[in-house]
Protein backbone atom coordinates (compact mmCIF):
# COMPACT_ATOMS: atom_id res chain seq x y z
CA UNK A 1 0.00 0.00 0.00
CA UNK A 2 2.88 2.25 1.17
CA UNK A 3 4.73 1.89 -2.22
CA UNK A 4 1.60 2.45 -4.62
CA UNK A 5 0.94 5.71 -2.43
CA UNK A 6 4.38 7.05 -3.64
CA UNK A 7 6.56 6.09 -0.48
CA UNK A 8 9.88 4.58 -0.75
CA UNK A 9 9.73 1.58 1.79
CA UNK A 10 12.05 -0.56 4.15
CA UNK A 11 10.74 -3.51 5.86
CA UNK A 12 11.60 -5.34 8.98
CA UNK A 13 10.28 -8.91 9.61
CA UNK A 14 10.22 -8.14 13.32
CA UNK A 15 10.80 -5.75 16.16
CA UNK A 16 14.70 -6.61 16.08
CA UNK A 17 15.04 -5.86 12.66
CA UNK A 18 13.21 -2.75 12.99
CA UNK A 19 15.06 -1.10 15.76
CA UNK A 20 18.71 -2.18 13.75
CA UNK A 21 17.31 -0.49 10.59
CA UNK A 22 16.63 2.17 12.57
CA UNK A 23 20.04 2.26 13.98
CA UNK A 24 21.71 2.11 10.63
CA UNK A 25 22.98 5.78 9.40
CA UNK A 26 22.85 4.62 6.42
CA UNK A 27 19.36 4.35 6.35
CA UNK A 28 17.47 7.39 6.19
CA UNK A 29 13.79 7.13 7.63
CA UNK A 30 11.19 9.40 8.24
CA UNK A 31 8.64 7.60 9.77
CA UNK A 32 7.60 4.08 11.23
CA UNK A 33 4.68 2.18 11.66
CA UNK A 34 4.80 -0.66 13.60
CA UNK A 35 2.30 -3.34 14.44
CA UNK A 36 1.35 -3.94 17.84
CA UNK A 37 1.88 -8.01 17.12
CA UNK A 38 5.73 -8.50 16.21
CA UNK A 39 7.74 -11.76 15.83
CA UNK A 40 10.58 -11.13 18.74
CA UNK A 41 10.28 -7.80 20.33
CA UNK A 42 6.66 -6.44 19.98
CA UNK A 43 5.68 -3.30 18.81
CA UNK A 44 5.44 -1.79 22.25
CA UNK A 45 8.78 -2.40 23.12
CA UNK A 46 10.18 -1.49 19.30
CA UNK A 47 8.61 1.79 20.11
CA UNK A 48 10.07 2.85 23.59
CA UNK A 49 13.21 1.63 21.57
CA UNK A 50 12.69 3.90 18.42
CA UNK A 51 11.85 6.40 20.77
CA UNK A 52 14.73 6.49 23.02
CA UNK A 53 17.42 6.23 19.87
CA UNK A 54 15.40 8.68 17.72
CA UNK A 55 12.72 10.83 19.74
CA UNK A 56 11.95 12.84 17.14
CA UNK A 57 10.95 10.36 14.70
CA UNK A 58 7.57 9.78 14.13
CA UNK A 59 5.71 6.33 14.44
CA UNK A 60 2.61 4.93 14.09
CA UNK A 61 1.22 2.01 15.49
CA UNK A 62 -1.11 -0.44 13.24
CA UNK A 63 -3.22 -3.02 15.29
CA UNK A 64 -6.44 -5.68 14.69
CA UNK A 65 -7.32 -5.09 18.08
CA UNK A 66 -9.49 -2.40 19.31
CA UNK A 67 -7.46 0.75 21.41
CA UNK A 68 -7.09 -1.17 24.71
CA UNK A 69 -5.17 -0.20 27.86
CA UNK A 70 -1.45 -1.13 26.26
CA UNK A 71 -2.41 0.79 23.10
CA UNK A 72 -3.51 3.98 25.40
CA UNK A 73 -0.29 4.00 26.88
CA UNK A 74 2.05 4.04 24.37
CA UNK A 75 0.07 6.76 22.60
CA UNK A 76 0.65 8.94 26.08
CA UNK A 77 4.47 8.17 25.39
CA UNK A 78 4.55 9.85 22.21
CA UNK A 79 2.94 7.53 19.72
CA UNK A 80 2.10 10.16 16.68
CA UNK A 81 -1.17 7.86 15.24
CA UNK A 82 -3.11 4.65 15.73
CA UNK A 83 -4.33 3.26 12.44
CA UNK A 84 -6.43 0.61 13.42
CA UNK A 85 -6.32 -2.27 10.99
CA UNK A 86 -8.26 -3.68 8.51
CA UNK A 87 -7.50 -0.22 6.88
CA UNK A 88 -7.85 1.07 3.20
CA UNK A 89 -5.55 3.25 1.13
CA UNK A 90 -7.73 6.25 1.82
CA UNK A 91 -7.53 5.78 5.63
CA UNK A 92 -3.99 5.21 5.67
CA UNK A 93 -3.19 8.33 3.32
CA UNK A 94 -5.02 10.17 5.70
CA UNK A 95 -2.86 9.22 9.12
CA UNK A 96 -0.01 9.22 7.44
CA UNK A 97 -0.49 12.56 5.78
CA UNK A 98 -1.96 14.14 9.61
CA UNK A 99 0.95 12.92 10.88
CA UNK A 100 4.17 14.03 8.41
CA UNK A 101 1.93 17.21 7.65
CA UNK A 102 2.50 17.69 11.79
CA UNK A 103 6.38 16.82 11.47
CA UNK A 104 6.52 19.91 9.03
CA UNK A 105 4.82 22.45 11.16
Amino acid sequence: MLAKLGYQVVTADSGEQAIDIVKDPDVNIDLVILDLIMPGIDGGKAFEMIHQLQPGLPVILSSGYSRSGRIKEIMRRGCRAFIQKPFDYTQLSSVLRKVLDEDLS
